[in-house]
């Protein structure tokens, strides 16, 4: 009987490199005190023998357990609890469990998260950030620190933090794209007051308005309306009744879903068709196929971004990369017919 074959060990790495156990342990956390041959030597036997780190003894040895945090706004939409239980399936893969927390989009709230979160000892947290400057501050501080963190779907430019997003600026480029090829010439971008600072916000709005532009549409062909999503809801959306009724556009871009079913209830309330507007909305949530008139969507890989923020998490809770990883990952547009 084929005896079952044993994961290699760090000592195994250290004796078949012909070095130290801590060298080893320095080679593959790219230690500076570690010479670039001896690194090399040292990566190729631990791929050879297909080693990998124990991420429960390396927590334990930081003082950390082999629990992960997950900090959210809120799970109110599909796309954070989409992208949340793929994170969760790839840590239950490493043998990790994951802790959920909602910040309430409060700044404070969710600095206090972490903050319980490191004094807890747990080993590293996801983190989808409010999106406003009174962040960077405290993300700053938890870098410096050593933190494990890992930023989705937005991130701060001035910021070394590692991310994992969805390419919004391709993602509004192709929500464009396909309304200027339907013939489109009067459009509008859609989007929330509190939002348009966030990075996924803007990165869409600079891609719609690249190819706007390509496409020959000024300013007062491709605009851009702002609206309050939440002090507006009660009161039926007035400022997009307001653009229906006073110039009201061929196509319209919204920011996300959630937007696109806002102006769906507002065209309504207005008399309109829902075929009057023609509609692409951006993160395809579960519910965009069923609606009256499905709209057309920039779907998001939500999966993927989940995927790789848990396992890029779980290898700086390892203490493998050297620095900051940051990966875009592209989407895809979802088109449904209007007619």
């Amino acid at each position: 009987m084929t005896k079952p074959r044993t994961s290699a060990t760090i000592k195994d790495v250290a004796r078949e490199s012909g070095v130290s156990y801590s060298t080893v342990s320095r080679a593959l956390n790219d230690s500076p005190l570690v010479n670039d041959e001896t690194k090399q030597r040292v990566m190729a036997v631990a791929k050879r023998l297909h080693y990998r780190p124990n991420v429960h003894a390396q927590g334990l040895a930081r003082g950390r357990s082999n629990m992960l945090g997950f900090v959210v706004p809120d799970l109110r939409g599909t796309l954070l609890m989409e992208v949340v239980e793929a994170a969760e399936r790839e840590m239950a893969k490493a043998g990790m469990r994951a802790l959920l927390m909602h910040s309430e989009w409060e700044v404070e709230t969710e600095i206090a998260h972490i903050g319980f979160l490191r004094s807890s000892h747990i080993g590293g947290a996801i983190l989808c950030p409010i999106g406003v400057e009174e962040e960077a501050p405290f993300l700053r501080r938890l870098l410096r620190e050593g933190y494990p963190l890992v930023l989705v779907d937005r991130y701060f430019p001035q910021i070394d933090a590692s991310h994992v997003v969805c390419d919004n600026l391709l993602g509004g480029r192709l929500a464009a794209e396909h309304l200027v090829e339907r013939g489109l010439r009067d459009l509008v971008f859609l989007c929330g007051i509190a939002e348009e600072s966030i990075t996924s916000t803007r990165d869409r709005l600079a891609g719609f308005q690249a190819v706007a532009k390509a496409a020959g549409l000024g300013r007062d062909r491709a605009r851009v309306v702002r609206f309050d999503m939440q002090g507006e809801a009660e009161r039926g959306f007035p400022t997009i009744e307001r653009m229906l009724r006073e110039k009201r556009p061929a196509g319209v871009f919204a920011m996300n879903d959630l937007v696109a079913m806002a102006l769906y209830q507002t065209m309504m309330g207005c008399g309109l068709s829902l075929r009057d507007v023609e509609v692409v909305g951006f993160d395809d949530a579960r519910m965009a196929p069923f609606m009256p008139l499905p709209w057309s969507s920039v779907a998001q890989p939500k999966a993927e971004i989940g995927r790789r923020a848990a396992q890029i998490l779980i290898e700086l809770f390892a203490g493998t990369p050297a620095g900051p990883i940051r990966e875009s990952i592209a989407p895809r547009l979802v088109v449904r017919d209007p007619s």
